[in-house]
């Protein structure tokens, strides 16, 4: 059985609280590492909570912290910290000395990741153990130690030049609103969703298979309520990625967490500050964009400004809500997809058709061109692959109106590299960038050539009809309210779902339209109405929103 170890009873530390003693001893292996722990009231505090907070309630944690603090306070009186003596005598050390290593999953749990211009020194520490990074920087700046984050960044920037540094996927210990809102971008992106798409998405039609993703619309610009096709079908394959993370799987195992598995019609719920709570309520297409603008102010870009790094967080207002729509489809056409297939990623071409056999017809080209798109991107293309040049140039437009270096942030954006041997632009890699069976890469290929039902119409702007004289609203809360046809300034197509009426009969709806009611009452035949409207109409009753 292995033995408990002593407490570290560094100047009566013991007295304070033998627990965190024993802990502090098997952590701090001297009083001059510990004294450099923490250096104010809420570094002690932090201490306290890093160390006892799964073992103490918060009441003692926080007598705990107090006390600490009292114990270290005592020992200033006596004189300057052992840290700070040496940080005088060695200008290299940190000011505060370096906790011991823990696991990279715990190290990441208990902080949250800092822009670069933030980083402390300590946080370098698993950099300067590498020697040539330490001899790179004796020969550079002289120095043993980091400074700060530039000299950290421009190590790797020279490095990089030198020998390409891997690519990094997301870790799963991010807050679950970070990753859920993460993957419902990567879905926009590649299945050419605009904000109100994806919150038209019942999260039960989501089914993954071998194959890929595929999932129903029950709402869009070219279809739903009031529009010749109710329901769409959307897809993406499942072989689609490009840095080797399974972005799909892990994404739809999201979907059957506890706090994400709530009934709702929607996909993307709202997340508190923190990115660990969501919403139950609704949130609209102009919430949903603003959240993922959120989401890539975590994502920040690293620039360089007059010899200093800074962090670009304003190019998140790049992207807006209809981004992700066009990224699929000018990726398609910069790469020579022919515009009666690239109809079909943004579903403009479902409107004309809705038989099964069109179903699977769209799902075929559609993932064909999904499954060419990311091809290209990543081994390059016998054309050359994709220029980014055209979209650098509104990239560096946008960044100089706000006076940030928009060469900097465009350097910091290329991700493809030019191959003299291929003569191609590509990231390099292996197509798909994630290992999967071969059974899975021919079902997921689709097909671009497949034999398309006929040729495109645009059925965007043409409005729907119908002879039935009234149609039914229905809200998320099941309230429904009768309306007239053609008569009344509520839209079919604005709606979120509805229901065409012929013939009104009692208990039909809630209420009737306070716009349509008087019509109703002196329209012909007005004795079936009238006798309606006491079964439907309710006086008293809120006005509930219709879409």
């Amino acid at each position: 059985m292995l033995k408990r170890k002593q407490p570290a009873d560094w100047h009566g530390l013991s007295s304070v609280d033998e627990d965190l003693a024993c802990e502090v001893a098997k952590l701090y292996h001297s009083p001059v590492q510990f004294d450099g722990a923490f250096e104010d009231k809420d570094g002690a505090a932090e201490l306290v909570i890093e160390l006892l907070g799964d073992k103490k309630a918060a009441a003692e944690v926080e007598r705990i912290s107090e006390a600490l603090w009292e114990w270290r306070a005592k020992r200033l009186r006596r004189g300057p910290s052992l840290a700070a003596v040496l940080r005088k005598q060695i200008p290299s050390v940190p000011v505060r000395v370096q906790r011991p290593a823990v696991a990279t999953t715990t190290k990441f749990s208990r902080r949250r990741w800092q822009p670069p211009q933030q980083w402390p020194s300590p946080n370098c520490s698993e950099l300067s153990r590498r020697p040539t990074f330490r001899e790179w920087l004796m020969g550079t700046y002289g120095v043993p130690w980091p400074q700060g984050a530039g000299q950290v960044l421009k190590y790797l920037e020279e490095r990089h030049a030198v020998a390409s540094l891997g690519k990094t996927v997301p870790r799963p210990v991010y807050e679950l609103g970070l990753r859920f809102t993460a993957f419902t971008l990567l879905l926009m992106i590649w299945a050419s969703l605009r904000c109100d798409d994806v919150q038209n998405i019942d999260p039960e039609s989501l089914k993954l298979s071998q194959v890929g993703l595929r999932f129903v619309l029950k709402k869009t610009k070219t279809s739903g309520p009031g529009r010749k096709v109710g329901e769409l079908h959307a897809f993406v394959a499942r072989t689609v990625g490009l840095n080797g993370y399974d972005w799909l799987g892990e994404g739809y195992k999201l979907l059957s967490a506890s706090a994400l598995s709530w009934s709702r019609d929607f996909l993307c719920p709202a997340f508190s500050a923190e990115w660990d709570i969501p919403a139950k309520g609704f949130l609209d297409a102009e919430g949903l964009a603003l959240q993922l603008r959120r989401l890539l102010k975590h994502l920040p870009t690293p620039v360089r400004q007059q010899g200093i790094w800074k962090v670009a967080r304003e190019m998140a207002n790049f992207w807006t809500g209809h981004s992700a729509r066009h990224v699929a489809t000018s990726l398609a056409a910069a790469l020579g997809v022919s515009k009666d297939r690239r109809d079909y990623l943004g579903r403009w071409a479902y409107a004309q058709h809705g038989s099964q056999d069109y179903v699977l017809t769209s799902r075929q080209v559609v993932q064909g061109v999904q499954n060419f798109i990311c091809k290209c991107l990543i081994v390059g293309h016998t054309d050359g692959g994709y220029t980014e040049e055209e979209l650098f140039c509104t990239m560096r437009s946008y960044a100089e109106a706000l006076h940030l270096a928009g060469n900097e942030i465009v350097k910091a954006c290329s991700v493809l590299q030019w191959d003299d041997v291929e003569a191609t632009w590509k990231l390099g890699g292996n197509f798909p960038s994630f290992a999967v069976s071969p059974d899975r890469v021919r079902a997921a290929a689709g097909n671009m050539g497949a034999d398309l039902p006929g040729p495109y119409q645009d059925f965007e702007q043409e409005e729907d009809r119908d002879d039935a004289p009234y149609f039914i609203t229905i809200s998320r809360k099941g309230f429904r309210r009768l309306h007239l046809s053609m008569k009344c300034a509520v839209r079919r197509e604005n709606c979120l779902e509805t229901l065409p009426i012929f013939k009104l009969s009692e208990g039909i709806a809630d209420a009737i339209c306070k716009l349509c009611k008087p019509k109703v009452e002196s329209a012909e035949g007005s004795s079936t109405s009238g006798s309606e409207d006491t079964q439907v109409e309710n006086p008293v009753e809120p006005e509930e929103p219709e879409g």
